[in-house]
């Protein structure tokens, strides 16, 4: 027991520590991890190594832990013998080697990209905080600082639940994930959302005009349209809460049907690709739209595929059948 608990503490160890080395002295992530996130990762990589010698090496309980790091060894070995997965036992939608391998990939990309966001999320904060004046508050300051400080609030609060997502896979907390998206389609759509891999979209010439620095020129205009942006992500902040522990992108933790998603299956990607529209309107061009469009059409790519690795949890075919549209209560 004690040789097989040492094997597992030791795989994590290698993929953990890899993965760190990685993000401090590879190509990419060292330019664009600030440096209080390299801190944080090297920090969190340690506490691991500590809580990892006593849980799989001094108290294993009497118990044989596989970890994470040891089932994904098994999944890529047999990978490589056979050109496949292996093959999911009957009460699960996929095997436990083969989630463990996807999820470390999901933690790969998504840990330090959340670490970073935190703390870019606190410095607008603070600059929007400083930047609101309360006792000069007028149309002006509602449509800049005040608006904006509102949409970081909401975005430090969903990025602080996404990385508890990413960190945390507990069957006690129940943020067990059951399975992970298995296509490289369902990959492709998400990863091309987040750093390193948007970057590519910019070196291919699609350009980002949906900025919240865009104003129209008629103030009352340019109010009211704040004021349906902060009502469209408070509802994709809700539905960040209603997920809970449960939040990560491509993974599989069980079907919610509560807050937002008790009337849409995707209320985060509809209210936010809607967002980028109205964010948008105030530098219209032929540039803009085909931009906004072009990842609208990633957006949509991305609700069909997660619908389809759902598809193989049971209860989500009742779920879609209650749950009938996608992104518009009663239209679509």
């Amino acid at each position: 027991m004690l040789a097989r608990n040492l094997v597992s503490y030791l795989a994590n160890l290698l993929i953990i520590w890899g993965l760190v080395a990685f993000y401090l002295f590879g190509k990419f992530y060292p330019h664009w991890l600030s440096p209080a996130a390299k801190s944080v990762l090297v920090l969190a990589a340690a506490g691991y190594s500590l809580y990892g010698l006593v849980r799989y090496i001094f108290l294993p309980g009497g118990r044989v832990h596989e970890s994470n790091g040891y089932l994904a060894w098994q999944a890529l070995r047999h990978l490589v013998a056979h050109r496949r997965f292996p093959a999911p036992p009957a009460n699960r939608p996929q095997h436990p080697a083969t989630t463990a391998l996807l999820f470390l990939g999901v933690k790969a990309v998504f840990i330090p990209a959340m670490v970073n966001f935190i703390f870019s999320n606190v410095a607008d904060l603070v600059r929007f905080w400083r930047a609101s004046d309360l006792e000069m508050l007028d149309a002006r300051m509602l449509t800049g600082p005040v608006f904006q400080l509102v949409l970081a609030m909401f975005f430090m609060v969903d990025t602080l639940f996404f990385t508890f997502g990413y960190l945390v896979d507990s069957e006690s907390l129940g943020t067990q994930v059951r399975s992970v998206e298995p296509t490289l389609l369902g990959w492709g759509v998400a990863l091309i959302c987040y750093p390193p891999f948007n970057g590519l979209m910019g070196r291919m010439g699609v350009g980002w005009y949906s900025d919240d620095n865009h104003h129209f020129a008629n103030l009352d205009l340019d109010l009211a349209v704040r004021a349906l942006l902060v009502v469209l992500f408070a509802i994709y902040l809700a539905a960040t809460l209603a997920l809970g522990s449960r939040c990560s992108n491509l993974t599989n933790r069980g079907v919610v049907t509560r807050g937002p998603y008790a009337w849409v299956r995707h209320p985060a990607y509809a209210t936010k690709v809607l967002g980028w529209w109205l964010f948008m309107l105030p530098v219209i061009s032929p540039a803009a739209v085909a931009s906004v469009f072009l990842w609208s059409t990633i957006y949509y790519l991305r609700a069909v595929s997660e619908e389809q690795h759902l598809s193989l949890e049971p209860g989500y075919e009742a779920y879609r059948v209650a749950v009938k549209h996608r992104f518009v209560p009663g239209l679509w």
